[in-house]
């Protein structure tokens, strides 16, 4: 059931990747080339905030609504997002990505946490798991650019005009279907990423769909700012040394982008499937979704369009932010690793402790002045 509801998920997030860049130069510079400069930074505006949205998301989902509800009203939220992008207005593009932006990181974060306590802590098939669910994501973000191109260029439009509005209806329907898949299939969770007994309560979902009505505006403002003003913020968390690669045309070379493909592919394959499953291990029980919505970032590097790396201030941008989310995601696996050790390493004291007792209650008293005599 988790499989399935994260890879519609992945298809309506990937359906639309692709197209974004192309359809605002389209739609809001009437095709002129000279508008690709702002919809790239628009485009990784919108990537820069969806990582962070994961953190704020998955802390929520922590402390408030449980892991099942936060997952509902994402999924609804990103829903009305990518319908409100098919209307032909520049302002509800933005505010549909705006609440795309708050919906994914109420959702993306929270169903990996879910596939983790699925698991006990020790049980060896917590991995496997993972590597399981991490094939939805491939599925769906190989599948849905293929289908949602298809749709746009050769059935309801052409190679010339392509129809991108039908790219984010499609998008929606996928974000539908994943959202009534969850709402029927979590039966079988039993109570699994459930809120806690005390936490039933309806106010706290009308909490969490207020709160995140209240980020959307927020979120639409740090998109109309623009990624200009957005890297400034990232680059006081982290500044990118490779970030002078560009030549005199603007254009980095080649082999520069080919081994970062190759390089980021090989590192997240590696990582990603085994790294969820980690974050479930390592992370603090009461925090399990803040970790795993500090994985998100690190899992959402890969497949980036070609064309926004052209931009030196974009790849800039991308890089600090990237780099943060690493470094800030390997903090939280250190103190959290840490904390783990102690409490294994007392455990572990306490047992040779209780050990010990026994050999000396059953060796008897070494001698008539032992303090363990018999009774």
């Amino acid at each position: 059931m988790l499989f399935m509801a994260d890879f519609w998920e992945r298809f309506a997030f990937y359906g639309i990747r692709w197209a974004l860049v192309l359809y605002i130069v389209a739609q809001f510079h009437g095709g002129d080339a000279g508008g690709k400069g702002a919809a790239n930074l628009t485009y990784g505006s919108f990537l820069a905030l969806v990582y962070a949205g994961a953190l704020f998301g998955s802390y929520i989902a922590d402390r408030i609504p449980g892991y099942q509800r936060s997952i509902l009203v994402g999924a609804v939220l990103m829903a009305a997002g990518l319908f409100a992008m098919a209307i032909p207005n520049q302002d509800m593009f933005k505010l549909g990505l705006a609440t795309i932006i708050v919906g994914n990181g109420l959702f993306k974060p929270n169903i990996s946490t879910l596939v983790g306590k699925l698991y006990r802590l020790s049980d060896p098939r917590r991995d496997s798991g993972f590597t399981i669910f991490y094939m939805s994501i491939n599925i769906g973000a190989l599948i849905a650019p293929v289908l949602t191109q298809l749709l746009a260029q050769k059935v309801f439009g052409s190679d010339a005009m392509p129809d991108y509005k039908i790219v984010f209806i499609t998008a929606g329907v996928g974000m539908l279907i994943s959202l009534f898949w969850f709402a029927i299939g979590r039966r079988a969770l039993n109570g699994i990423g459930a809120p806690a007994p005390h936490a039933t309560s309806r106010w706290r979902i009308v909490q969490v769909a207020l709160g995140a009505l209240l980020t959307i505006p927020v979120v639409y403002f740090l998109l109309a700012v623009g990624a200009g003003k957005l890297q400034v913020v990232l680059t006081l968390l982290f500044i990118g040394p490779l970030s002078n690669l560009a030549g005199l045309d603007n254009n980095i070379p080649f082999w520069t982008l080919f081994m970062v493909y190759v390089i980021q592919s090989v590192g997240e394959l590696c990582l990603s499937p085994i790294g969820l499953s980690m974050v479930t291990k390592l992370a603090p029980t009461r925090l399990v979704g803040l970790g795993m919505g500090g994985l998100v970032p690190v899992d959402r590097h890969r497949q980036q369009p070609v064309g926004h790396l052209r931009q030196p201030r974009q790849r800039r941008q991308r890089l600090v932010g990237r780099l943060g989310a690493v470094g800030l995601h390997l903090r939280l696996l250190v103190a959290a690793g840490r904390r783990r050790a102690a409490v294994s390493e007392r455990a572990v004291d306490q047992q040779a402790d209780a050990r010990r007792q026994i050999k000396a209650g059953d060796a008897g008293p070494a001698s008539p002045f032992s303090s363990r005599g018999p009774r």
